[in-house]
């Protein structure tokens, strides 16, 4: 019968076979109701909880609570029914625990680590031969920058500096120092990389070593060998691994990929090879259960994903063969009951007062398909107080408002009432209850199966209900630019679609956006063409469904790759990182077609595109204005030209003067001939990155008739992606000091700035004062017409009667042409 691992947060993991909790599942709702055996109350609040793989004792560390102090507890649970404190022990620190229970190791810090530099750690062993009265067998304190323990307590590894001199203008130079505990073997000594934090971990029985440089390559040590042999992943400046899941007797590292929702396992070879990948729909914050014992399955938890969000959630892993990893097994536990640890057949928690209690929960496969048992009333209410308050959040506009939401709901039990029986209240009750925790969840991740599967319910519950039809569709279209398979995007274009059709019938009000898809004439357009379809989603402000910024397994030539699209530095510039799907090495510049990066500025964007047959990695300056392809399938590549028209809106006060302003006539510009004499130090108090006040002028720019001394101000930053632009500013009559005040204010609206940031105009402006029917107006536009969506604004406000109004109420028509 396989075995159980269970993951949680950072982990370790055993030889073949996993289970993990998991924070979203795509079979979420045939996750199974573990049956709960056995409860005992610690007294105290537990903090960490290690099991023997044989279920029969747990050992835990406690928090102070009373008169009872930091300490390990040892518990006798080989009846879970009825479990039995044993002896304690006054000890702090991390806690690992050897399979047989009869040794414990502490890690304790004893000086609080400093960055980059050796502090002082104590290793404590604990005998537990007598679980009575465990005791301190021996203790020995270490100088090292970080400190980490084998799960199960049979080894354990320091980073410290090494006997070798650095050269001149080197960095220190760091070695790992591996020893057993049971001094049955030398200590292996292995050299770090250089630039590295002392990052490590210990396989299960400490047969491997896993040195991460930055989450985005592995240095891997087989420790089996008389003299340490290494295997080294190539180099990749991109951040790829998330959390390290799985650490196996065997060297197979089973990691979470940052790039997609996906499982990696990457075997002890020559550079590091993935050998299987794992999808899922979860976060990247697994934790294991099972640390200390080896054998053919893995459990993971997902609760340390958010440490407010307690869902509950286990899922189980089989990799009895490491390059054929799948999925096995679901358990969705109540509400506020957190996973602490497992074994083949029990699920250990803790719940109650503060986490006291420890929770026996027995884990059975069989119940995969029973429905949850949940209370609808006490849900109903939860979820009415829940929704006051989060309502009452967006109105004072509070910061992610729906973080506490989906907290309150998930404690209350909304992920068990997904598959559960509807009672006590009526399904359209419950359906409102489901949708408004989709729709939470999906602005918290558009991703999220859990949205996904509490939408779908929702509908089934209340057919008629035509907000919940929207917030699906809305949420399908958001995952569109994820989906690189052009029939797959149809089919749930398709989808979409159905949903914004049935939601109108049902008596729901259209937008533009809706429009937009149901009148979609992209594809007609495009007829096939790759640069066609470009510039028609662009013109249709759709481009968004067309680029990814990830593709995952795409097809170039004779293999298949993964693209990853970020930007680096200060100036933002694009950059792409190219990986083989298969292996996940990283390619080399001269393997792939890459766009010049002469041609990519800061600010600017790369994406895929996957149209069809065709995919091409796009340069764009936004979603409305596409620049360039660079095709990776063949085929010509394709330029874009955006042909843009400035047009007089509707709501225009001076529509004769918006005209010539257009033309780039109109009045002349107000000239500022007096110096003003403010210090350069008085303007920088209120505004760091200006090169003081330039000239000044006494002006009535409220048209009030009581002017003012008003100074231009210029910026010019050099820094990131550099920022040149002018703005104005009022002085006291000295000229000498800025002002604050009613008069400052309103300056500040009448030209859109906000003093309070670092730039407080736009940048590349051309802004300036003229004077029209003896009225004072302000006009901002920028230097340059440029091609994206910053570069669309024109704006002439005025004054009237302290109110700043808009003046021409411009509006501009940008569209797209392939210009091959």
């Amino acid at each position: 019968m396989p075995k159980i691992i269970t993951i949680l947060n950072k982990l370790t993991i055993g030889r073949y076979v996993f289970a993990f909790i998991l924070l979203v599942f795509p079979t979420i709702c045939l996750a199974a109701v573990p049956t709960l055996i056995g409860t005992i109350d610690l007294n105290a609040p537990i903090t960490q909880l290690r099991v023997t793989p044989d279920g029969k004792r747990a050992v835990v560390m406690l928090q102070p609570s009373g008169n009872q102090s930091w300490g390990m507890r040892v518990i006798d649970t080989s009846n879970p029914q009825k479990p039995i404190l044993k002896g304690f022990l006054d000890v702090l620190g991390k806690l690992a625990l050897s399979p047989d229970g009869r040794q414990a190791l502490i890690l304790k810090e004893i000086e609080k680590e400093k960055y980059d530099t050796p502090t002082r750690h104590e290793i404590i062993a604990i005998d537990l031969s007598n679980p009575d009265s465990p005791k301190v067998q021996w203790r020995r304190e270490i100088l090292a920058r970080k400190v980490v323990l084998a799960d199960d307590a049979s080894a354990y590894a320091a980073s410290m500096p090494s006997k070798i001199e650095p050269k001149p203008g080197e960095g220190k130079i760091w070695q790992t120092v591996i020893s057993w505990t049971r001094n049955d073997r030398p200590e292996s000594v292995v050299e770090e990389a250089k630039h590295t934090y002392g990052d490590m971990h210990l396989s299960d029985r400490a047969t491997f070593l896993l040195l991460p440089q930055h989450k985005r390559q592995f240095r891997l040590f087989d420790l089996r060998a008389k003299e340490p042999i290494l295997y080294e992943q190539g180099f990749t400046s991109f951040y790829r691994y998330g959390s390290l899941l799985g650490f196996l007797e065997s060297g197979h590292i089973i990691v979470e990929d940052t790039r997609a929702p996906r499982i990696g396992v990457y075997a002890p070879q020559k550079g590091i090879p993935r050998i299987a990948t794992l999808t899922h729909d979860i976060g990247n914050y697994c934790t294991r259960l099972n640390l200390n014992e080896t054998g053919t399955a893995l459990i993971l938890d997902n609760t340390s994903l958010n440490i407010i969000s307690p869902r509950g959630r286990v899922d189980r892993i089989d990799v009895q063969l490491p390059e054929k990893i799948s999925f096995s097994g679901s358990w969705q536990l109540p509400p506020a009951t957190y996973p602490k640890a497992a074994t083949q057949t029990y699920l250990f928690a803790t719940g109650g007062d503060h986490g006291r209690e420890m929770k026996i929960f027995h884990l059975d496969v069989s119940t995969l398909s029973t429905p949850s048992i949940v209370d609808w009333n006490s849900l109903e209410a939860a979820h009415r107080d829940t929704m006051d308050r989060y309502n009452r959040d967006i109105r004072e506009k509070k910061p992610i408002p729906y973080h506490y939401a989906i907290n309150r709901l998930e404690e209350a039990g909304v992920q068990q009432a997904l598959d559960a029986t509807v009672e006590g209240i009526s399904n359209k009750k419950a359906a409102v209850i489901l949708n408004d925790y989709g729709f939470l969840t999906f602005k918290e991740n558009a991703n999220s199966k859990l949205a996904e599967t509490a939408l779908r319910r929702a509908i089934v519950l209340d057919p008629e209900r035509a907000i919940t039809r929207l917030n699906l569709a809305d949420m399908l279209r958001a995952r569109l630019s994820f989906l690189t398979d052009f029939s797959a995007k149809q089919k749930q274009l398709s989808e979409i679609k159905a949903l914004y059709q049935k939601y109108l019938a049902l008596g729901g009000k259209s937008n533009a956006r809706i429009e937009s898809i149901l009148k979609d004439e992209t594809d007609r357009i495009a007829s096939g063409n790759i640069c066609r379809a470009i510039a028609s989603y662009a013109n249709a402000g759709r481009l968004e469904e067309l680029v990814s910024g990830i593709g995952i397994n795409i097809k170039v030539g004779e293999r298949r790759l993964d693209f990853v699209f970020s930007t680096e530095g200060t100036a933002h510039v694009p950059v792409m990182y190219v990986f083989d799907a298969k292996t996940d090495f990283p390619l080399k510049d001269d393997e792939i077609s890459i766009p010049d990066a002469n041609e990519l500025g800061g600010g600017d964007e790369l994406g895929l595109v996957v149209y069809r047959d065709a995919a091409h990695i796009l340069h764009y300056r936004d979603f409305r204005h596409p620049v360039a392809t660079t095709p990776l399938t063949g085929g010509d590549a394709c330029e874009f030209e955006a042909k843009t028209v400035e047009k007089i809106g509707p709501k225009a006060i001076e529509p004769n003067l918006c005209r010539s302003l257009i033309k780039g006539e109109g009045p002349p510009s107000i000239v500022f001939k007096t110096p003003a004499p403010i210090e350069r130090e008085n303007v920088s108090k209120r505004y760091s990155e200006t090169g003081g006040a330039n000239n000044m002028c006494l002006l009535d720019f409220a048209n009030d008739g009581k002017p003012v001394n008003v100074a231009e101000m210029e910026i010019s930053f050099r820094g990131g992606v550099g920022c040149d632009a002018k703005f104005y500013d009022i002085l006291d009559n000295t000229g000498q000091n800025l002002l604050s005040g009613t008069k400052h204010e309103l300056l500040m609206k009448l030209q859109d700035a906000d003093p309070s940031k670092r730039y407080p105009p736009i940048c590349s402006n051309e802004p300036r004062f003229f004077v029209y029917r003896d009225k004072v107006y302000f006009e901002n536009k920028p230097a340059d017409w440029t091609i994206d969506n910053g570069g669309e604004y024109h704006r002439v406000t005025r004054i009237d009667q302290g109110k700043v109004v808009d003046v021409c109420d411009f509006k501009f028509e940008t569209t797209i042409v392939p210009v091959n």
